[in-house]
């Protein structure tokens, strides 16, 4: 019964926000472009709504990081040699980041694709191949502040969220939690949060002393 009222409660959420979009005289010097926005605007406020009837707690999410975590490093092997230079960068972020409650971890994973990716509870993975790629530490700071932004706007552990609730269970139901990772790696992250990401990523590297050109340099 709840469930079906807030089914009905977004979808009059979405019918309101429609008419609020197209009432009143066409303007044509909107462009496609501010169409969009309104767009953007309009998932973001919905995708916030539905989140908020699914929020966890930090605790919460650590643990969670903290068991992925675990089953996923679990036959790595030991910590890999460059682990060392990566948490180096990442520390001299953190001071700026928003949650002080999250400690951070980095992973270095020997694999040759370029790819750098966040865990919730502040797990952050960087591959050899990226590392491989980069030119400069600047570049690195860029990389880590965007994926550590994802951590501290609450992109990651939303995206859990929204899995979690999809599939009727809790946190302490999920079997194996890696078996979600295929499944959140298809979903990916809206436009807008990807946006957000690289804007707070920009603004911690930034804050760190490095280079904001090197995120555009290394695009």
């Amino acid at each position: 019964m709840i469930e079906q009222r807030w089914f009905w409660v977004v979808v009059v959420a979405l019918a309101v926000a429609g008419s609020l979009v197209f009432v009143g005289d066409a303007d044509e010097s909107v462009s496609f472009t501010a169409a969009g926005e309104v767009w953007g605007d309009l998932v973001r406020d919905i995708d916030q709504f539905g989140l908020s009837l699914t929020r966890v707690s930090d605790a919460e999410e650590i643990a969670l990081g903290n068991r992925l975590a675990a089953e996923l490093f679990s036959a790595a092997g030991g910590e890999h040699p460059r682990t060392a230079y990566l948490t180096a960068v990442g520390r001299l972020l953190e001071p700026h980041l928003r949650r002080r409650q999250i400690h951070y971890t980095y992973h270095v994973v020997a694999w040759p694709a370029v790819n750098a990716m966040a865990l919730p509870g502040g797990q952050v993975v960087v591959t050899t191949g990226m590392l491989d790629m980069i030119e400069t530490e600047a570049e690195l700071a860029a990389i880590l502040g965007h994926e550590m932004a994802h951590i501290d706007l609450r992109h990651c552990i939303e995206r859990f969220q929204l899995a979690v609730h999809l599939q009727k269970l809790d946190l302490e139901a999920i079997g194996n939690l890696v078996d979600l990772l295929p499944q959140l790696a298809r979903m990916g992250y809206r436009k807008y949060q990807e946006v957000e990401a690289d804007a707070a990523g920009q603004r911690l590297a930034t804050a760190a002393g490095y280079d904001p050109r090197a995120a555009v340099e290394l695009m």
